[in-house]
């Protein structure tokens, strides 16, 4: 390795050449050293780290009032929403909003205390009887009218009718026999037609008491009973300003869709349709809520569908009687029409239905029943029905399996064939068919059976025992299901005979026993499609039952007294009294004599 030369040697080079090249490769040393100096000041750009370029504070404050901003703004749709949805209502979501007060617990007594004294106050008030009888008030008025055109009949008028003379000059002629004008004859004074009128018409005694109350509470059930003249553009505003909360809902509802038929109250719905443009059930369900949901499927649906429904609920309650009710008191093209809306509704068959729920002979019955298939002539052949009547004898206890003949006759077969066929088995075994269907059958086919024998013996009676037990049992639905699809058929035969069986009106037992906003819907329209019908045996009852007479009589008229003719032919006997000139008087016994 070579040693860097000395600039300056200590002595002279020997060779000016040598030392001329080693002064060059010092000068450029140099120049090298020179160049890769560096100054002592730092001017480069300063580091720059990652936490001062991104300010993460910065960044979570916007954030958070982004998300207040969106906050505020959901409230704000939601707000909008709602008063769109409820057509511009006022804003109550906070109605239950409790202010906290430290003397909340004292006021809460106070209020408790305010209550009970307010409740005592009205229960005393309920129980007290009016001083005043407005009944007793109408019965005195009434007579006081009665007394006031009697009297009016007999006094006599003074008064000059001069009527129709107007235009004549009558005379009458004084003293000295000169005629005096301006004067009326006193011989043509006539009483006034008024006055005639009255005597010709003496007015009637009035209904008072008892018997006016009744007059009163009878016009008021005929009145009661007689729907209004139908009009579809005024039922369908009644229904309008239902949806807009205007007017009184339950009255407009009654009106506008209880008091109507079936066909009247679709006529309706397609009215609203075509003027307002919205769905009337829709829009009923909507404002009203959940409370009018099975009065709406009642009166709003369409027949077929309103027993689709039925029908599902009893599938998944597995309630037999109503299945078989509606299957055995419906035609074949009712069944066709509500196995159309099953399917529609609920995206399947009514015997899939079946098949989910049921299984054994009662699935066969089911199905028979819903095959919608038999026969509808009114005709019953009389040797058809001796065959299918020897035939259940000689099957022996197997008669009653869901099989064979018996499968036949209820899928095939009219409702009246099978009826006769109950019947005539009932006369030629010498069993009664109910005692035995509950000695030989059990569990639900025990019930299914005697429901359809009950439809085909007396569907009227059955239809009252079936009310009947549904009020007990506070079953509302299966009421307003009745007398729904029942109102415009034979609902005045099932009144009667509830009234025969259980000794009290249907809609009174309603009244009584149902609650809520149904109660006066179904009295309503059992009042409308079920009217009081009176038979001839009960107006001759009414005839011959005696009539109370009023606390009130008019004075009686009493009969002039005629003297009696005395009959020539007649002889009076001789030991008369009365020919003798001096009364007869008994002999006076002595003191001695009575001893």
């Amino acid at each position: 390795m070579l040693s860097m030369p000395r600039t300056v040697p200590a002595f002279p080079a020997c060779s000016n050449r040598l030392q001329k090249k080693w002064n060059d490769r010092a000068y450029k040393l140099h120049l090298q050293k020179m160049n890769r100096m560096k100054h002592g000041l730092d001017t480069k750009k300063p580091k720059t780290f990652y936490h001062m370029q991104i300010n993460m504070k910065k960044i979570q404050a916007e954030e958070q009032r982004q998300a207040i901003i969106d906050y505020e703004n959901r409230i704000l749709l939601a707000k909008l929403t709602n008063v769109l949805r409820s057509n511009g209502h006022l804003d109550n979501w906070n109605w239950d909003y409790e202010p906290k007060s430290l003397n909340g617990p004292f006021m809460e007594r106070e209020q408790e205390k305010i209550a009970q004294q307010n409740s005592k106050i009205q229960r005393r008030l309920n129980n007290v009887n009016g001083v005043y009888d407005s009944d007793k008030w109408e019965d005195e008025y009434l007579m006081h009218e009665y007394y006031l055109s009697q009297k009016t009949q007999e006094t006599k008028s003074y008064e000059i009718d001069t009527r129709g003379f107007e235009g004549l000059k009558i005379s009458n002629e004084d003293d000295t026999g000169e005629k005096q004008e301006g004067e009326v004859q006193q011989e043509s004074i006539k009483p006034s037609p008024e006055k005639r009128m009255l005597k010709k018409q003496p007015t009637k005694l009035p209904t008072i008491g008892n018997l006016r109350k009744k007059e009163q509470e009878k016009k008021k059930k005929e009145e009661f009973s007689k729907p209004k003249e139908y009009d579809d553009v005024e039922d369908s505003t009644k229904l309008f300003r239902v949806i807009k909360g205007l007017g009184q809902t339950q009255k407009n509802l009654i009106e506008a869709l209880v008091r109507r038929t079936y066909a009247q109250r679709h006529q309706t719905k397609v009215k609203f349709q075509a003027q307002y443009k919205l769905d009337l059930e829709t829009e009923l369900r909507t404002k009203l809520g959940e409370d009018y949901d099975a009065i709406f499927d009642a009166l709003l649906k369409e027949r077929q569908t309103y027993d689709a429904l039925c029908l599902n609920h009893a599938l998944l309650t597995q309630s037999y009687t109503t299945i078989v009710e509606i299957l055995c008191t419906r035609n074949n093209k009712a069944i066709s029409l509500i196995k159309d809306a099953y399917k529609v509704e609920f995206d399947q068959t009514i015997e899939d239905g079946i098949k989910d729920n049921f299984s054994g002979d009662a699935m066969k019955m089911m199905l028979a029943l819903a095959k919608g298939a038999r026969r509808e002539t009114g005709s019953v052949d009389e040797e058809e029905v001796e065959s299918d009547v020897d035939y259940l004898i000689d099957a022996g206890d197997s008669r009653w399996n869901m099989e064979g003949q018996l499968l036949n006759l209820m899928e095939n077969k009219s409702f009246e064939h099978i009826g006769s066929v109950f019947q005539r088995y009932t006369q030629k075994s010498g069993q009664n068919l109910k005692r035995e269907l509950q000695n030989v059958l059990a569990a639900d086919m025990k019930v299914m059976m005697l429901t359809l024998v009950k439809c085909f013996d007396n569907c009227v009676q059955y239809f009252a025992d079936v009310l009947h037990s549904s009020l007990k049992k506070g079953d509302h639905l299966t009421v307003l299901r009745i007398i729904t699809t029942r109102a415009e058929i034979d609902l005045v035969l099932i009144r009667r005979e509830y009234k025969r069986r259980f000794g009290v009106l249907l809609e009174d037992d309603v009244e009584r026993k149902c609650t809520g906003r149904l109660k006066k819907m179904l009295v309503h329209m059992i009042s409308v499609h079920a009217p009081a019908i009176t038979t001839t045996n009960e107006t001759h009852n009414t005839k011959t039952k005696s009539v109370r007479l009023p606390k009130f009589r008019p004075p009686p008229k009493m009969k002039p007294l005629h003297k009696p003719t005395q009959k020539k032919t007649v002889r009076i006997a001789s030991a008369n009294p009365l020919l003798s000139t001096s009364p007869r008087r008994s002999p006076r016994r002595s003191v001695n004599d009575k001893k």
